[in-house]
Order: structure tokens, then C-alpha cells, then sequence
């Protein structure tokens, strides 16, 4: 006799009223591609539900060699038996990596998951704690923190404000009870920028149309540049706000007439709450003309409200590879566009800039390196002026 190893099972799933006879809602066979003796109730095609009883049973499949060629069998189902499934969606809650975070632990870009609950299709989670309550519903069981809030984010506080968090799954239909309250609580101040690296060192004319550029801080509301002098200039110290990463020569309130060479560090501000200033960035300044002219608020990138510019990103999702980008209603002749894509630690992973005339801007972006799945901001930088877009990669 041989002794012939199994090489594979199957699971067949039928619903039952009565434990003994199925009653036709649900007849499901999955055989699995492996030598893996389980399978994962949620795996089954056509879902199982709760509340239900189904009958189960199993079958295996064996590998023979004979004359030079291989068959493969599979045994019939064998006997039944009867697994039934709780009557109330079981409650979920912030997994224990999450849960009762220590003090100052978490940051707008940090993310939160729930425990999953097997066929739950959506997860609305509830922050409550300074600012107010907020809710927001996921198709998985995660959420970053910069989503949160009234409008998409962000609600959530930072100096040391504490959270209550509880979560809700959604299975076929119905939502489940709140699962126990966990803690979350953010950290005193904004997350840490810096002067962006290949702009340290340079050498810029004064006030020609250039600019420097901060890393991306989620969340952040603006951006406080400190500019020291370093080669015996009579304006000491400047300071100077923006709304967004970048920093123009031609638009800003400095005054950086007598060039030479400064040590800048910048800022992030959100909610009112200052971060820390950053490590120093040297800045070489040729004057070519006179004191740039004030622009009409203290921020030199204004982040367009109420504009009618029309920015188009598609496809979105995208695989991450290329996308197209489409600028219309464009008032200027001419602008000078650039293109910044920020994933969610606030790494700059893309940086193109772009000449364009006209009305209209088209142009396709590729990613040097194709990009991971989750979510970035795309900052298109249109003169002095900034929109942003939300790009899924899925």
C-alpha cells in the first residue's frame, strides 16, 4: 500500500434554519489552493452573518504519480457539522497599540486602527475632547488623524489636548454599539519642520521671483520663517509669516535689500499652537533692486479660497505610477507652476516645476519611483499662489 499525503481541503458552507437541513439562502464551496487545514469565516464568498446557523463540512484533496503522470483527486464532502454565529455584531474598539496612548504621543499624520470585526464594511470612529465631537466613517478599520474633524480635518488639538475615542462597525446594514472608550492624546505642539535641504546653501537673487520651500506639516495653518544675519547686515533679526510651505522672495515683508549671507529656521503654527523652529538653513541673498514690494497680507503663498481656478487630478485613485493633472480658469499670462506631492509623514517624495501660458495648464506627472499605496496631498504652486488636492493610491 501507498501512503498518499493530503495536498489541499475544502470547506463547504450551507445556511441552515433547524441544524439539520439547509434551507437554500446559502450553499458555498471553497477549496483551498493549499495544505492549510482552516479557513477564515470571513474568506467565504457570498458572507456569512450573523445571527445564522450553517452546516459544514470538508473535503481533501490527494496527488498521485503513476506511470510517469500525475492525477489529483478530491474525496467527497464528509460529514456535517453545525457552527452557528453570534446574534449581535460584537463591539470593536482602538486596538492596545492605540488605546490610552502615553502624553504627547501622537501627531495629525499619526494614524489610529480598530480591532476588525469579521464582515464589517465600514468603521465610524468618535473623537470627543477639546473642540468639540467629531466623527468619521472609514471603509477600513483605520483613520489618520488629519481627516478628523467638521471639514475633513483638522478638529483634533495639539498641546497635550486628550481624546476620548470610542468605534462603531457597520455589517450588513446595521451599525453596531459603541465599543469602550479609549484615550487618545496629541502631542504640546505641531510636528517639527525644516527648510527644505536643496534650497540650504543657495544663493538667490533679491527680490527676483524665487523662493524657498518648508516641509510639509499636516495640519499645519501657517508657517513662522526667522531670518538671522550673518555677515554684518543692519536689519538684525526678521521674522515673517506664511500660509503655506513656501517662502517668495518677490512678495514677502522681509527685507532683504542688503543681500548677504542669513542662517533661516522656520516653523509650523496650527490651532494657535507654535512648534518649535527648526535646525538652521544657510541662505546666500545678491540684491539686484530695491525693497520687494508689500503684498496685500503677510503671506507671501496664499492658499486659493473663492478662486476660480479649477484643478483636475485623474485618475484618482491612481496606481501610483502617473496621473494627470489639469489647471483651468487660470488668470495670469504667464505662470510658473510647481508640483509638490507629500505622503503622510510629511515627506516630499515629488517636486516638478513647470512654465505655462495661457488660460489652461495640462501636463502629466510621472513618479520617479512608483508611489505605495495610502494618501498624499499633491501642492500645485501657481505664482503666488497654492491649491491642494487629496491623491488616493490604491
Amino acid at each position: 500500500a501507498q501512503n498518499v499525503p493530503v495536498e489541499g481541503y475544502g470547506f463547504r458552507f450551507q445556511e441552515t434554519s433547524d441544524g439539520v437541513t439547509p434551507n437554500g439562502n446559502l450553499d458555498v464551496a471553497i477549496q483551498q489552493p493549499n495544505v492549510i487545514p482552516y479557513i477564515q469565516l470571513d474568506d467565504v464568498p457570498g458572507g456569512l452573518e450573523y445571527g445564522k446557523q450553517y452546516l459544514v463540512s470538508v473535503q481533501h484533496r490527494v496527488r498521485v504519480r503513476a506511470n510517469g503522470s500525475i492525477s489529483e483527486f478530491w474525496s467527497d464532502f464528509q460529514a456535517e457539522c453545525v457552527i452557528g454565529l453570534q446574534a449581535d455584531i460584537p463591539l470593536t474598539q482602538l486596538q492596545d497599540a492605540y488605546c490610552n496612548s502615553p502624553s504627547g504621543d501622537m501627531y495629525l499624520e499619526d494614524q489610529v486602527q480598530a480591532v476588525p470585526v469579521f464582515g464589517a464594511s465600514a468603521y465610524r470612529f468618535t473623537f470627543t475632547g477639546p473642540g468639540g465631537t467629531f466623527q468619521e466613517v472609514e471603509p477600513n478599520y483605520s483613520v489618520y488623524l488629519y481627516d478628523v474633524g467638521p471639514f475633513g480635518g483638522p478638529g483634533l488639538q495639539y498641546n497635550s489636548a486628550v481624546y476620548n475615542v470610542t468605534v462603531e462597525s457597520f455589517v450588513n446594514g446595521v451599525w453596531s454599539a459603541p465599543g469602550p472608550i479609549c484615550t487618545v492624546a496629541m502631542a504640546s505642539e505641531p510636528e517639527n519642520t525644516e527648510v527644505q535641504n536643496p534650497y540650504c546653501g543657495g544663493t538667490y537673487n533679491y527680490p527676483d521671483p524665487n523662493y524657498i520651500l518648508a516641509e510639509y506639516v499636516y495640519g499645519a495653518t501657517g508657517y513662522e520663517w526667522e531670518w538671522t544675519p550673518t555677515s554684518g547686515q543692519t536689519t538684525g533679526i526678521q521674522t515673517t509669516m506664511t500660509n503655506g510651505i513656501s517662502l517668495a522672495f518677490h512678495t514677502t515683508d522681509l527685507d532683504l535689500s542688503e543681500g548677504g549671507s542669513w542662517d533661516v529656521r522656520v516653523r509650523a503654527l496650527a490651532e494657535g499652537q507654535n512648534g518649535s523652529f527648526s535646525s538652521v538653513c544657510p541662505i546666500n541673498i545678491t540684491a539686484v533692486g530695491p525693497i520687494a514690494p508689500p503684498s496685500d497680507d503677510v503671506s507671501d503663498i496664499k492658499v486659493i479660497d473663492g478662486s476660480d481656478i479649477v484643478a483636475e487630478i485623474y485618475p484618482n485613485p491612481s496606481n501610483g505610477e502617473q496621473v494627470a493633472i489639469n489647471l483651468s480658469e487660470l488668470t495670469d499670462e504667464n505662470q510658473k507652476i510647481v508640483i509638490e506631492v507629500v505622503d503622510f509623514t510629511g515627506k516630499v517624495v515629488y517636486t516638478e516645476q513647470l512654465a505655462n501660458k495661457g488660460s489652461n495648464a495640462n501636463f502629466i506627472v510621472d513618479f520617479d519611483n512608483k508611489l505605495a499605496k495610502g494618501m498624499y496631498f499633491v501642492n500645485m504652486y501657481v505664482n503666488d499662489q497654492m491649491l491642494v488636492e487629496k491623491l488616493t493610491v490604491e
